[in-house]
């Protein structure tokens, strides 16, 4: 955990890490499964935004980094979310820095979100909009599952995950 470090944006954009290539800024691609991702997506956007226009933009934005992955390390979200130590090793062994990796033990990560929920106090939020786990999220996705995982872009989006780790690993 590195409170004191930047991210790029939380709106995905393959250009970001294009660019990142370009100046040689240290960068990772964190792969989320694309049902996961999708309906992460509708919950945010509280069901305004349909599964087929995620999974379309799901498909295009790793679509384009594929010609480029051979220059951008992959995690997978789960790792991150496990263990993120991992992503930070990953940066330090590929672009030769030192970020700090600390391993976290389980009471670690629950007084993080613990903490994630204490930066949320006082920002106006609907129950969906929450960066941790919450009921009312847990509601929503259940309720849009069904429609994520019957769409016909689920499997293509499914089979670029995949692709990018096992050509990352070859890199």
């Amino acid at each position: 955990f590195n409170p004191d470090r930047r991210l790029a944006h939380h709106i995905h954009l393959p250009s970001q890490l294009l660019r990142a290539i370009r100046f040689g800024v240290p960068r990772i691609l964190l792969v989320r499964h694309p049902r996961d991702a999708t309906l992460s997506g509708i919950v945010a956007d509280a069901g305004v935004v349909g599964p087929g226009l995620l999974l379309r933009a799901y498909i295009d934005f790793h679509r384009r980094l594929l010609p480029s992955i051979s220059e951008i390390p992959v995690c997978r979200f789960e790792e991150l979310i496990d263990a993120p130590s991992v992503v930070v090793s990953r940066l330090n062994a590929a672009f030769a820095t030192d970020f700090e990796s600390v391993l976290l033990s389980a009471a670690d990560r629950a007084a993080l979100r613990t903490e994630m929920k204490t930066w949320e106090v006082g920002r106006v939020y609907l129950p969906h909009m929450h960066a941790v786990a919450t009921a009312e999220k847990e509601r929503l996705k259940a309720a849009f599952e069904p429609a994520v995982e019957g769409h016909p872009l689920l499997g293509l989006a499914g089979e670029l995950p995949r692709e990018l780790l096992r050509l990352s690993a070859r890199a």
